[in-house]
């Protein structure tokens, strides 16, 4: 739990003291983050945003949790907004840090959309 709270109140950058450890140190059950999640569909809409060229994480992972939380009933809107240009493949992580800082603002918009009461968009 003192990951989580000492977590919550950071930024990014601040994360990455963290990104040497493993999930599974940090759960209760003793499995990773990766092995559990989107195991379980959310009860409440979810905004999933995934750059299509990450190169950490393939994003054939995330159209199949959104495939399963959609089947398990979870409004998720999946717009594909990112397309970030795979640059530096070999350093495995430029794509997914500049796809992060472009959804940043489509996250905040799509936030704002829900707290104004305007519908869900279906994509």
């Amino acid at each position: 739990m003192d990951f989580l709270h000492t977590t919550a109140r950071q930024c990014n950058l601040s994360n990455y003291l963290y990104g040497l450890r493993w999930s599974r140190e940090f759960t209760n059950n003793g499995l990773s983050i990766i092995d559990t999640l989107g195991s379980e569909s959310p009860a409440d809409p979810v905004l999933v945003l995934q750059n299509v060229n990450d190169d950490v994480v393939p994003s054939a992972l995330t159209d199949q949790m959104v495939e399963n939380w959609r089947a398990g009933g979870t409004p998720v809107d999946y717009p594909h907004a990112i397309d970030t240009a795979p640059l530096l493949p070999e350093l495995g992580i430029v794509a997914h840090s500049l796809g992060a800082a472009n959804a940043i603002p489509v996250g905040a918009t799509w936030l704002a959309d829900r707290f104004d009461g305007k519908p869900l968009p279906t994509r």
